[in-house]
């Protein structure tokens, strides 16, 4: 069993980031959506991948 398993909305964060890592648009828009909603992971993932906020 997996983290993903027991915890989907950690699958959910990982697929994203990977999509946005990738390189995807509407990955990086949807960080963004989650991060002024405050998100702590997705403000997380911008910082990490160099994503601006705006």
């Amino acid at each position: 069993m997996t983290v993903e398993d027991l915890d989907p909305i950690a699958a959910d964060q990982r697929e994203l980031f990977t999509a946005a890592a990738n390189g995807h648009a509407g990955a990086a828009a949807e960080l963004r959506r989650r991060a002024a909603s405050g998100d702590p992971s997705a403000l997380f993932s911008l910082e990490v991948l160099g994503i601006s906020r705006a």
